[in-house]
Parts: C-alpha cells; structure tokens; sequence
C-alpha cells in the first residue's frame, strides 16, 4: 500500500478501488438477509465512503489527467497566436505533464529558428544594403566613366583630325624644303659661278693694271728720249731743226700717252676696287648662299624627321582612339550590366523584409531584440576574448562577419584605433582601414570621432546617434558602448 501511494495516480486508482468496493458492498448488503435498519445504516456508511472516495479520485483525475491537457491547449493556443515568448505554466512542485513538456520544448525550438531567422534576415538585409550602396556608388562611378569616356574618344576624335591634318602639313613642308633645298642649291652652284668669274676678272683687272703700267713706263721713257732728241737736235742747229720737229711731235705723243695712260690706271684703279669689292660681296654672298644651303638642308632634315613623326603619331593616335572607343563602348556594357546587377541586389533585400515580415508574426517577448546591457556585456566578450588572445586574434575574429562568436542577434563589435581608423567591423569588412573619424549620422553628428574622443579621455562611455535601420530602413536612435583596450577601442551599439 505504501508503495502503491508513492504517486499520485497510484493514490487516484487505490481512491476509485475503494469506492468501487463500497458500491460493490452496498450492493452485497442489499442482497443480504440482514434487518433493515442495519441494511440502511450499512448502507449509508458504504455510501458516505463511496461518494468521497468518488470525489478524490474525480478530484485527482481532473487534476492530472484534463489539467495538462488544459495547460498544453492553453500553450498551443499562445503558439497558434505567434507568443513564443514564455513557458508552459505548471507548479513547480509538480512534473511536467509529456505533452506539455513536448509543446514547450517545441515552442523553444521555433523560437530558437524565428530569432534565427531574423537575426541572419537582418544580416541578409545589412549585407544586401552595403552591396546596394557599393553598387549604386560603382554604378555612378562607372557611369562618370563612360561619360568621360565619351567625351574623351571625343576629343580624341577631333585631335585625330588634327594630327592628320598635321601630318598632311609636315608632309606639304616636307615636300616644300625639298624643293627649296634644290633651288637653294642651285643658287649656290650659280652664287659659286659668279665667285669664280668675279676671281677671273680681279685677275684680269690686275693684269690690265700691269700692262698701263708698263705703257706708262714706254711713255716716260719716249717722253725722256723727246727730250734727248730735242736737246741733240738744238746742238746740231739748223741741220737738226726737222729732227727737233719730230722729237717735239713724239714728245707731245708721249705726254698725251702718258696723260691717257695715267687716266686709264685711275679707271682701271677704281675697276679694279670695285671688282675688289664686288668679289667681296660675293665671297660673302657665297658664304652666306652656303649658310643658307645648310640651313634649308637641316630644315629639310628636320621637316623629313617632323613628318615621319606625325605620320607615326598619326597612326599612334588613331591606335588610341580605336582602343578608347572600344574601352568605351566596354565601359557602357559593363554599366548596363551593372545596372542589372543592382536588380537581384535589390530583390535580394525585399526577400530579406519580405521573410522577416513573414516571421514578424510571432511575439518573441524581451529576448527577441538586444538590449543596451546585451551590448554592453558583448564588449566585455571581445575585451575578455582580447586578452586571452591577443588583438591580432580579436580583429581576424570581428572580421569573419556572423561566422564569428562575437556576435549576438544583431549586435557585433565595432574596432577602432586612437586616430579614428577602423580596424575590424563585424558586419561591413570593407569598412576595414578606413577613416572612420568623419562618419556621420543622419543628423550630421560625427558619432565615432566623439566615441574615440571620450575613449582615450575616460577609457569608456555611452555615445548616441540616429541611424537608418539595415532592415525596416527607418530612422532610429542607437546607443553605443565602448572600452579602450591598449591601442583599441572596442564599441557595441543597439538599436532603443
């Protein structure tokens, strides 16, 4: 019996036994030969023992047999609503019925995968918005591109042109100092000639000089002969007045020779000097016509060489404008593509509100969103994970995204160093080594130059700002705890 009353439907069954028996025994008296007021005495006691052994057993039945079935009804109904929040009502004495227990363990189970669910939507969603962001900034960039693409096969259009127009030129000059190297080559051979003769000529002018000398040295000795003639003639009188004649004749011959000699050197004198002179000038002429023939030589060396290089440059540039053309048009497929490229990006975001509007049907109670201390004690995580590692180990870690063990539901670490630099972020790895001192929130607020700032002023703080939610894209206030450690400080922020 004892062993029997261990539990309590044991003490249920032995309850209903016993009335059971008393019905039974009532029953037998009655069918007894006995005297009836025993009979009705018998009965009553059989009766009274009955209807209260009937009460406790329908009393423990309804306790433990329709009361779980009540709470696990009152459980699933909360479930049917979306309430994943709490547990299964039961006294804490008593065990758990298996259905309620089964119910419960089922409404953690789809708690865990709701709060699953939202948490890697949310990431989705965050991932999905930097991607978008990347891509509209890379779109424009790229569209900037090919618009100064454009504009640059453009130019390079109309600078052809002009190179070849160019080129057209050099070779027209080309051509010209050819012709001009033949003429001025021509004018030194004549230039040349004029020299040679205008030599003949001085050396004919100082032969013609030699030749009135030796005239004017026969007239002055005719004339000194006259004088000789005329003195014997005067000594031999009257015989030697016919020969004195004659002597005055030659005299006056020789002097007008002489006179005529003497103006002749003075024409041949001043002929001679301006032959002199005109061989001079043409010595320079010729010098200078020599100059000038290596001059129109070197121009024309220079125009062959100027035209062979704007015929290359021609081609080169021709080259250019092909390949910037073909870059361009490259450019504008690789634009168009990365329009379309933005279309799954941007569906993969609606998917993610979508799923989480989905599963927004269900009530997950205080533990659906981090709280303020939940990102408090996330910082305390990376500090100890820190100092247990080392910081090398801590940013590889806040760097693996939501593959890491720093993250919480949609809280993760944010590393900064003294100057404002970020070093890890726990959703956005691209934001790695980039300034972070001049981010802004939506009301202009530099929220992580005032997080650096009281960081190594007081080592810790609070800092709040307004930020667009990743998911619901609305415009919240998040507050962010941080902790310097060395020469990092590590931040946590969620969403009020």
């Amino acid at each position: 019996m004892n062993t029997a009353r261990e539990t309590p439907v044991a003490r249920f069954a032995w309850a209903l036994t016993v009335s059971f028996c008393a019905v039974a025994a009532i029953v037998a008296l009655a069918a007894l030969d006995v005297k009836p007021e025993l009979q009705r005495q018998g009965a009553l006691v059989l009766g009274l023992l009955a209807l209260v052994m009937g009460a406790y057993a329908a009393r423990g039945v309804r306790r433990h047999a329709l009361q779980p079935v009540e709470e696990a009804a009152a459980l699933a109904e909360r479930m049917a609503s979306g309430d994943l929040s709490g547990a299964a009502v039961a006294e804490p004495a008593a065990p758990r019925h298996r259905l309620i227990a089964a119910l419960d363990a089922l409404r953690e189970q789809t708690f865990g995968v709701v709060a699953d669910v939202r948490t890697r939507t949310l990431a989705i969603a965050t991932s999905s918005g930097h991607i978008g962001a990347d891509q509209a900034a890379f779109s424009s960039a790229v569209r900037t591109q090919a618009n100064s693409l454009e504009s640059t096969a453009s130019s390079l259009e109309e600078l052809t042109a002009a190179v070849q127009h160019n080129a057209d030129n050099a070779t027209r000059g080309h051509e010209l100092a050819t012709s001009t190297l033949a003429l001025a080559s021509q004018g030194g051979e004549v230039v040349q000639q004029v020299v040679d003769t205008m030599g003949t000529i001085r050396g004919s002018s100082n032969k013609i000089v030699d030749i009135i000398a030796v005239i004017d040295g026969i007239a002055f000795q005719t004339n000194i002969l006259a004088l000789n003639a005329a003195v014997e003639a005067a000594r031999a009188g009257e015989q030697g007045r016919g020969f004195a004649v004659v002597a005055s004749e030659v005299r006056s011959l020789a002097t007008r020779s002489a006179e005529a000699a003497k103006a002749v050197k003075g024409l041949i004198d001043n002929s001679v000097s301006a032959v002199s002179t005109g061989a001079s000038l043409v010595e320079r002429a010729g010098t200078t016509m020599h100059d000038i023939v290596g001059s129109v030589q070197r121009v024309t060396e220079i125009m062959t060489e100027m035209s062979a290089a704007a015929r290359q440059q021609s081609a080169g540039i021709a080259e250019i404008n092909r390949a910037i053309t073909e870059i361009d048009a490259a450019t504008q497929r690789n634009a168009a593509l990365i329009e379309r490229a933005g279309e799954p990006v941007k569906a993969l975001h609606e998917q993610a509100v979508g799923l989480t509007d989905s599963v927004g049907f269900f009530k997950l109670g205080e533990r659906e969103f981090a709280s303020e201390a939940d990102a408090q004690a996330l910082v305390h995580k990376g500090l100890q994970f820190t100092r247990g590692r080392g910081p090398k180990a801590l940013i590889d870690e806040v760097n693996k995204l939501d593959k890491g063990e720093l993250i919480d539901r949609d809280l993760y670490l944010s590393v900064y160093s003294p100057d404002g630099r970020c070093v890890a972020h726990g959703v956005n790895s691209r934001l790695a080594g980039i300034d972070a001192s001049n981010f802004k929130d939506l009301d202009g607020k530099l929220f992580v130059s005032d997080i650096v700032s009281i960081a190594k002023r007081e080592g810790k703080g609070h800092v709040s700002y307004r930020w667009m939610h990743p998911l619901t894209q609305k415009a919240m206030v998040k507050s962010t705890y941080f902790e310097k450690h060395g020469d990092l400080i590590l931040a946590c922020g969620a969403y009020a």
